[in-house]
């Protein structure tokens, strides 16, 4: 029982809930076992809610479903929740051995939506420090670590809300994305991630990750990172736009700056392009943005120096040396320099946008290599924020943009595409992403894991 309800999505869930097939009893309790049997060695839950009351939840939910009147339509679907976003009641970290343990005294907003919709939450996913990172690890956490090959990163911001939804650790998995933070762990994993557009869902606290950052959904498809999204921006349905009756329009960019892009990866998209031509009219496009990396950069330094400002000087030696280091690169900006490349990001954002004139989607790689070793910063021969840059585009255009999986290595490694609409056309990249899924049948990290099982105790 327990790997076949894993397996559902969920709206194949609470159908089951409504017919009595399954209870959210049964749901939880094969979390609970799936979180016992996989996350000592992937380290992707840091928090993990006491089974007591996890159960307590669950019957109260079923007893709700067994009346039918069930909180929302969701109710009673076991979740988790990214260690830098506030639960009431938990402790936020953001990753860090610096912080604070005090609980948090309220929901941010989008966790809010979330537990008034009956979702169960089962507990926090690691980060790196404050998100500065695009791998997950660190000095409070440890290393968390991929189910496709636990020697291997899971990519990050959220590798554990990614690591979580491949390893069916939970059905949703709030997480949020600054510079990739979604889409490279979902690309790493093999899941799907899901960054909105900038500003529908309302965000807690102001900061200067807040012109980047935004909360966002990871699953293990794209319908079910669709139904989070729906629930933590309950509003956004009347600022989005639906999808025009027409063919759409697809800039596919084999790469970005002429950046090598591993070969597997480039015959994978370059198929996904393929695929889309049964969506509208594909035109390949040589993508150059200039000065993308260096901008980023002063602005993901000067975001880390603010961040270590704030922490008090006692506590400092407690952080990642690698955090640091960006902090200490964010100190020594000028205010010319920063100024500077405020101007140039705008510059970005508009070049962006005008792509948008002439198309409704842009299909790139998500990552140009696959997974690298689990305790490394970055891949071999690149630092700091060069080997990201397929990600950032969307972050400083304020763009919504999805990663989902679109095949395996030779060596069994997931690899991501891609795909960027203009601002407030997210179900321009929903509606492409549900179709490339459908094409692509990629077979995830659970399901190739639950049939292994199955041979092996066929074979005993």
């Amino acid at each position: 029982m327990r790997q076949n309800i894993l397996e559902l999505s969920v709206n194949e869930l609470v159908d089951a809930y409504r017919q009595g097939t399954y209870t959210p009893l049964h749901a939880v309790e094969a979390c609970i076992a799936q979180i016992k049997e996989q996350n000592p060695s992937l380290n992707a839950f840091c928090f993990i809610e006491d089974e007591d009351i996890l159960r307590a939840q669950a019957h109260e939910s079923a007893k709700r479903w067994a009346e039918n009147c069930p909180t929302g339509p969701y109710d009673g679907v076991p979740i988790s929740i990214k260690d830098g976003t506030d639960v009431q009641g938990w402790v936020t970290r953001d990753g860090s051995a610096a912080t604070a343990d005090s609980p948090a005294e309220s929901d941010s907003p989008a966790v809010a939506h979330l537990r008034a919709a009956g979702c169960i939450f089962l507990g926090k996913t690691t980060l790196p420090e404050f998100g500065l990172k695009g791998v997950t690890h660190g000095p409070l956490y440890g290393v968390t670590r991929n189910p496709w090959n636990v020697e291997k990163t899971t990519g990050g911001s959220s590798g554990g809300a990614a690591a979580a939804a491949a390893a069916g650790m939970g059905y949703m998995h709030l997480g949020s994305d600054g510079g990739g933070s979604l889409r490279i762990p979902a690309c790493f994993c093999g899941v799907t991630g899901y960054k909105p557009t900038q500003g529908l869902i309302k965000e807690k606290s102001i900061s200067p990750f807040s012109p980047m950052a935004t909360t966002g959904a990871i699953a293990r498809t794209v319908e079910d990172a669709e139904i989070m999204f729906n629930i933590m921006a309950p509003d956004a349905a009347e600022k989005t736009s639906a999808l025009p009756n027409k063919a759409l329009r697809i800039a596919y960019a084999p790469t970005l700056n002429d950046f090598a892009v591993d070969p597997e990866i480039a015959a994978q998209i370059e198929t996904c392009a393929q695929h889309m031509e049964a969506l509208g009219t594909v035109e390949k496009i040589d993508l150059h943005i200039p000065d993308l990396i260096d901008t980023f950069t002063v602005h993901w330094a000067a975001i880390a120096a603010w961040i270590y400002d704030q922490i008090p000087a006692d506590r400092r030696t407690l952080m990642d040396p690698y955090v640091v280091e960006w902090a200490k690169q964010g100190e020594a900006l000028s205010l010319y320099d920063y100024m500077n490349a405020q101007v140039i990001a705008a510059k970005i954002k508009k070049q962006i946008q005008e792509i948008f004139d002439s198309y409704d989607i842009i299909l790139m790689p998500t990552m140009a290599m696959s997974p690298f070793a689990a305790e490394r910063n970055e891949p071999e021969g690149l630092k700091g924020a060069e080997w990201t840059p397929f990600t950032f585009a969307a972050n400083l255009a304020q763009l919504p943009a999805a990663s989902i999986p679109c095949g395996v290595t030779a060596d069994k490694l997931p690899m991501g595409a891609q795909l960027i609409a203009y601002t407030n056309n997210d179900s321009y990249v929903l509606k492409a992403a549900k179709f490339l899924e459908q094409k692509i049948k990629f077979e995830d990290w659970l399901l190739k894991q639950n049939k292994d099982d199955m041979r092996a105790s066929n074979a005993a």
